[in-house]
């Protein structure tokens, strides 16, 4: 008989604790989704490309999207050319197009894309954009693809 109270009392701690913690994590939960912790907000902006390539600056507006790269291949590229370009947060997907199809040694070139309200009514936020892009380097017989991510805020 000693021993089923001992249990129950096990028990009935864990359940007052399980409520508690449960409470807890709704009020949380709530508070994120009514964008009180919104973490998108607490992470820095960034720009990483394929190794050989370097992100130099970046500007992500509701009307326009700019991304600067640097070759640090050893070599120039020839034949530059966007192959898409991708995110979550695209409401019209914009055209975007390399301003420069050959690419010197430790060059920098840039990557401009256009359209109307390309992000619908979200400035201020940070949108993940994905750029994939293809290149022929000039001592070489075949096309190669890189990829360039940029986490940015939406002017």
């Amino acid at each position: 008989m000693f021993r089923k109270r001992k249990g129950q009392a096990a028990l009935e701690f864990l359940m007052t604790y399980g409520w508690a913690i449960l409470i807890i994590f709704i009020m949380i939960g709530a508070l994120v989704y009514f964008g009180v912790f919104n973490p998108t907000k607490l992470t820095p902006e960034r720009c990483a490309a394929e190794i050989g390539f370097e992100c130099n600056e970046w500007d992500v507006t509701n009307s326009r999207i700019q991304v600067r790269l640097i070759n640090h291949k050893g070599v120039g590229l020839n034949n530059v050319a966007m192959l898409g370009v991708s995110s979550i947060n695209f409401v019209n997907p914009p055209v975007c197009t390399v301003l420069n199809t050959s690419w010197g040694q430790d060059g920098s070139e840039m990557i401009d894309c256009t359209g109307t309200s390309i992000f619908g009514d979200i400035s201020g936020d940070k949108a993940k954009i994905s750029f994939k892009l293809e290149y022929k380097p000039n001592r070489g017989t075949f096309k190669k693809e890189f990829e360039t991510e940029l986490f940015g805020t939406i002017r």
